[in-house]
């Protein structure tokens, strides 16, 4: 679908509704998830790669510029838009930073995974709902599996700076991880 369209679906479709499953169990399905796409697993996946896989499960992820943005900012603060024949649309502002649109395409699809099976609706990120937390476990099980943390953790220990070049992943997405780690969440 075209930005120009989505422009104006909003009002046609619905907010999604949380999974209300245990989040370990959600972490759990995002990391099987990560290893099967993830095929080596002796690394992270790149961006592309990210990308292409998104591409597979049809999906198409939409970069908008910041006038855009700023423009329809009540159309763009949702960010993922699933339709009636399950292709969905991920919207992803350019000036995210690199760094984390990894975690942002994934967080996507983790809502689309696991909030869209009522045919069309949209997720709004407004703060820290249950919603958001499901996608942010899925994510992190996805982006940051249990041995590849526990491989930072030999190499880097607990030095943050060695740990987002590795997950290519911002600070406070693994400082999230780590605490999720020490704390077994769910």
């Amino acid at each position: 679908m075209t930005l120009k369209n989505l422009l104006k679906i909003k009002s046609n479709y619905k907010p999604m509704v949380k999974c209300n499953r245990n989040l370990r169990e959600i972490f759990q399905e995002g990391e099987t998830l990560g290893k099967k796409i993830n095929k080596s697993n002796k690394r992270v996946l790149t961006p592309s790669e990210i990308h292409e896989f998104i591409e597979s499960e049809k999906g198409e992820i939409h970069y908008i510029d910041m006038l855009q943005f700023k423009k329809h900012q009540d159309i763009f603060d949702t960010t993922i838009y699933v339709h009636k024949d399950k292709l969905f649309d991920i919207i992803i502002p350019m000036h995210v930073l690199d760094i984390t649109k990894r975690y942002k395409m994934i967080h996507e699809y983790a809502h689309y995974i696991l909030h869209s099976s009522k045919g069309r609706c949209y997720a709004c990120h407004k703060g820290n709902t249950r919603i958001e937390q499901e996608a942010h476990a899925f994510a992190l099980g996805f982006l940051m599996p249990t041995d590849l943390v526990e491989k930072a953790e030999k190499m880097y220990k607990q030095d943050i700076n060695w740990w987002i070049p590795f997950f290519l992943l911002p600070q406070k997405i693994i400082e999230s991880r780590i605490e999720w780690q020490k704390n077994k969440n769910g």
